[in-house]
């Protein structure tokens, strides 16, 4: 998702619950397009960021079936 990077309720809110900020190469190609689509709207670059929240695969468990 994308995000205000600076305000306290925004990124650094999602930050603390284990979002990530990505890198602009990292980001999506749809997540670029958000922030493209925002920045052409008038929201200052510097502040908006992409984020987020990475899964890792449970460890040691099948192909997902239920036990």
């Amino acid at each position: 998702m994308t995000t205000d990077r600076f305000a306290p309720f925004n990124a650094p809110f999602y930050a603390t619950l284990g979002f990530q900020f990505l890198e602009k190469e990292a980001a999506s190609l749809r997540l670029r397009k958000i922030l493209e689509a925002e920045i052409a709207k008038g929201l200052d670059p510097l502040r908006r960021v992409s984020i987020a929240l990475l899964f890792q695969a449970a460890r040691g468990r099948n192909s997902g079936a239920l036990p």
